[in-house]
């Protein structure tokens, strides 16, 4: 209990100037820019396809693919951790690793998790042919959770190789590339079948796919014309599981590499960079 609580703590202190500060615009300037854009681009309403309007059908995928975003926000919030010298504090107290692990999933999840209801509270309100019953909303509630802890592994995962500011570009670039590809703003079908299939794989693509089917009748622009609702929950579920399976293993390589040594070098390295 003890852990749980410490963990509790955590997310709360971090969560607190993320939503009561500027940092609330972290969570609203890039759900502004997907809804404007999508409001921008698919300004005829009665744009449709299959019976089903274009931007509606984006601004739903959008919603729940964004979650994939995850990825970038803990290796970025493990880098600053990182660099600042918290890994090391934390390393040194009892079941440091473990409660920081902890929090920062509850963090980094409910952040995530706030960004996409903004999302879709958003559409519903500029995009008046976007319609959604009870039912919907919730299970795009539980498919935006899904899709969260399918990804937060990866998350940890690539924090471990994050070593300075050029990696955690390229890390966001990846994760930005992952989700515009993945049909969420556009049909998976109309891209090569080489990059359909590595997206088959992987849980943004079938996230925006279940919340297609969630909301829509049509799935005319779905691979195969059809949902494969169970297939597309089982993969997610499969990378939550094996994905939370593996995560102690990275966590315990990524704090064996915490120390005052190194963190002297990555600080120095950091102020060369910046010119400092």
């Amino acid at each position: 209990m003890k852990i749980i609580y410490a963990a509790w703590r955590q997310t709360i202190g971090d969560l607190r100037p993320n939503i009561f500060g500027f940092g609330i615009l972290g969570i609203l300037i890039p759900v502004l820019a997907i809804v404007g854009i999508l409001y921008v681009l698919g300004n005829d309403p009665n744009g449709e396809a299959g019976g089903v309007s274009i931007r509606a059908w984006a601004m739903i995928s959008s919603a729940v693919g964004m979650g994939g975003f995850i990825i970038a926000q803990i290796s970025s919030e493990t880098y600053v951790d990182r660099i600042s010298g918290a890994l090391v504090r934390v390393r040194l107290l009892p079941h440091g690793p473990l409660v920081w692990t902890l929090g920062k999933s509850l963090y980094t999840v409910t952040l995530v998790f706030i960004m996409q209801f903004f999302c879709i509270i958003l559409g519903l309100l500029f995009f008046p042919e976007l319609h959604l019953s009870v039912v919907s909303f919730l299970v795009l509630l539980l498919l935006m959770l899904l899709i969260l802890l399918s990804l937060a592994p990866l998350g940890f995962l690539f924090a471990t190789f994050l070593r300075g500011t050029i990696s955690q570009i390229l890390i966001l670039g990846f994760t930005t590339a992952l989700i515009a590809t993945a049909g969420t703003f556009f049909p998976l079908t109309l891209l090569p079948r080489w990059l359909q299939l590595l997206h088959y794989c992987f849980p943004i693509f079938w996230g925006g796919h279940l919340a297609r089917w969630a909301v829509f009748d049509s799935a005319i622009a779905e691979p195969g014309g059809q949902f494969h609702p169970f297939l597309g929950i089982g993969i997610m579920l499969a990378w939550a599981i094996i994905g939370f399976a593996v995560v102690p293993a990275v966590i315990r390589r990524t704090f064996r590499k915490e120390s005052l040594g190194n963190l002297q070098k990555m600080q120095a390295a950091a102020r060369s960079y910046s010119g400092l």
